[in-house]
């Protein structure tokens, strides 16, 4: 049976609340985020922590840290300089 410990709930809740503060980026039509900084965050992102945290059992942390990633490849491709038109 798998039972959920303590620093699992924090570390996912962690994840998400900080996933929060990532949302005004990808709701504001506006939003202008260089692939320089967005595009390495995601690598970092799966490669540092997703796999860690799956590689050791840590589901929810896996999820969470998993969601921050697919916020930031969404931003990577419509949140760009690139795409940015100023009206």
């Amino acid at each position: 049976m798998y039972y959920i410990h303590m620093n699992e709930i924090m570390l996912f809740l962690g994840g998400m609340f900080l996933n929060v503060f990532v949302l005004p980026t990808v709701f504001n039509e506006d939003a202008a985020v260089p692939r320089t900084q967005s595009i390495p965050y995601v690598i970092i992102l799966i490669v540092f922590f997703v796999y860690p945290y799956a590689a050791l059992g840590l589901y929810w942390p896996t999820i969470s840290t998993f969601v921050a990633a697919l916020l930031w490849l969404y931003v990577a491709l419509y949140r760009n300089i690139n795409n940015n038109t100023t009206k």
